[in-house]
């Protein structure tokens, strides 16, 4: 079998005797049909697969992310690195002056730009981060320039760009998680 099912994270046995097999990395659909009375096992899988990236989010939010990032242009890995570096994954994440929150760490002074009423709600909480990261990708056409915008906000970032400044720790540092959520996902 595929070398993408051997990391198996569930078997669900429906009434008829059917297990489907559902991938760590990979949504196979594999389906394995056997009966008490058969001694053959047949396998069969369906053409499409879902990737999805070694990260501590449910399928149904990488998804989400997933058509986010198609829509505003983003790589899905840096949406990953900047949530890694900014919340650890931690989708009730407030920082200590309460100021932002959720697994991207928006500020409250973007909650009434990007309609959000529950800051800790994770669609919310992504799509506000996403667009922003889409548009700052836009604005400064390049990724460390756009992520050192991301945190400091575009007046302080321009500040640092004006004093010849290009790359920040915050900045390398998700880059280098970009690269480590990469070389997982291959």
């Amino acid at each position: 079998m595929k070398k993408s099912i051997l990391r198996l994270l569930a078997i669900l046995v429906c009434g008829t005797g059917t297990l489907t097999a559902i991938s760590e990395k990979k949504m196979n659909n594999a389906v394995i049909n056997m009966s008490a009375e058969e001694t053959s096992v047949s396998v069969s899988e369906s053409t499409t697969t879902e990737n999805f990236y070694d990260v501590p989010l449910d399928m149904d939010t990488q998804l989400y992310i997933r058509n986010l990032c198609k829509q505003h242009g983003v790589k899905e890995s840096l949406v990953y690195a900047v949530i890694s570096v900014e919340s650890d994954f931690d989708k009730n994440s407030v920082n200590s002056n309460k100021t932002c929150w959720g697994l991207m760490q928006i500020n409250s002074c973007n909650f009434e730009e990007y309609g959000i009423t529950e800051p800790l709600d994770v669609k919310q909480n992504v799509n506000a981060g996403i667009s922003i990261l889409g548009k700052l990708l836009t604005k400064y056409n390049e990724t460390e320039k756009a992520l050192i915008a991301y945190n400091c906000g575009v007046t302080g970032a321009n500040k640092l760009f004006d004093e010849g400044v290009c790359s920040t720790a915050y900045s390398r540092k998700v880059l280098t998680r970009e690269s480590v959520i990469e070389l997982e996902y291959n």
